[in-house]
């Protein structure tokens, strides 16, 4: 026998409440006291009351539901973000779709329209690229990742240049100076490396790729203490995850010219460079300082607990998830580029 689908009218009808305010309730939106909130939610509950999306759909043109499109769950980072905009989306009365594209990013974009979600947020990696013509579609669109819209869509940016500034200041200030980096791209290593500019012309003007911006700011805070960028000592990875961090510390350590201190363009970079500095015996910090950069749950309880630049995830996935449900609501205003905080975390892989 078919289970009896409790109705919004069987929800007023017990909270005492008039059917608007049952709809209000649910969808998070007009004016009530917060008595009267509480004792619908608490009705809703008691009768298990759940949204006929199709039917909702079908009457307003809109599903209320917003999807997120991410490369992969191969680094802490994707996992966290697709948490923090569930958890706001909630809040705005929204529900969430999450698509992974791989490295198939055109057959996830025909899966968006089977999906019936009112928008989607792109999380754009190098997979991604500048394909504006893949971007843009008959929804709204935010991005959020590596690349901008090229002034064509509404985006979401980390302080990639001046929060990697800030870290490897810090951490020269904290050392002898002698500080490498893990995360450069294997592009702009093998295109910049051999540049005599400190800071090659091509990462001056680089607007997004976080690897690049990351390095720029790495760079400028070498600029910032005249010491001379070594390329000996910035390793490059194909993906920044924990795999490339191991594979780079090694590479690193091959040198024979150990930095007392590594900015990681990432946590898992991170992650797999104290991986590999432990299999070597080699004490962190005592011997080598290092820093991360994301803040994600696994850099809390790694050994040592990491030190990471936190760019304000929580914060990040609630621009975008605000910037796209007010394009779903139909705003029309200009397109915008939305930047969040930082802070420097110092846990254990840092001088205290």
């Amino acid at each position: 026998m078919t289970k009896h689908r409790v109705t919004i009218r069987e929800v007023a009808h017990k909270a005492q409440v008039s059917q608007q305010t049952v709809s209000n309730v649910i969808n998070g939106t007009g004016r009530m006291s917060e008595q009267t909130k509480k004792r619908v939610q608490s009705v809703i509950t008691t009768l298990g009351y759940h949204s006929n999306r199709p039917a909702q759909m079908l009457r307003t043109g809109h599903s209320r539901m917003i999807g997120i499109t991410v490369p992969r769950f191969d680094q802490p980072f994707c996992s966290l973000f697709c948490d923090c905009v569930a958890q706001y989306a909630h809040q705005e009365g929204y529900g969430l779709v999450v698509s992974v594209f791989g490295d198939n990013f055109e057959e996830t974009i025909k899966e968006t329209y089977q999906l019936n979600a009112d928008g989607w947020i792109f999380f754009a990696d190098a997979t991604i690229l500048r394909r504006i013509r893949h971007l843009k579609q008959d929804y709204p669109v935010v991005l959020a990742g590596d690349y901008l819209g090229d002034g064509e869509l509404d985006a979401v940016m980390m302080p990639n240049v001046d929060a990697s500034r800030y870290a490897t200041n810090w951490l020269i200030e904290h050392s002898d100076g002698h500080v490498g980096m893990i995360g450069a791209s294997f592009e702009t290593y093998e295109q910049d490396a051999k540049d005599p500019d400190p800071i090659p012309q091509r990462l001056r003007h680089t607007r997004d790729r976080n690897t690049d911006m990351r390095l720029h700011g790495y760079l400028l805070a070498l600029q910032d203490h005249a010491i001379q960028p070594d390329w000996t000592i910035i390793r490059p990875v194909r993906k920044l995850i924990e795999a490339e961090g191991e594979r780079a510390t090694e590479m690193l350590l091959q040198t024979g010219d150990m930095p007392s201190g590594i900015i990681c363009a990432n946590d898992a970079l991170a992650l797999g460079a104290l991986s590999t500095l432990s299999k070597h015996h080699i004490s962190v910090p005592e011997q080598i300082q290092v820093i991360g950069f994301d803040n994600t749950r696994e850099s809390h309880y790694s050994s040592p607990p990491l030190s990471t630049v936190d760019p304000h995830v929580m914060q990040y996935a609630q621009l975008a998830v605000q910037q796209l449900i007010a394009r779903i609501e139909g705003s029309s205003e200009k397109v915008h580029v939305l930047t969040t905080g930082y802070r420097l975390v110092e846990r254990h892989t840092t001088v205290q």
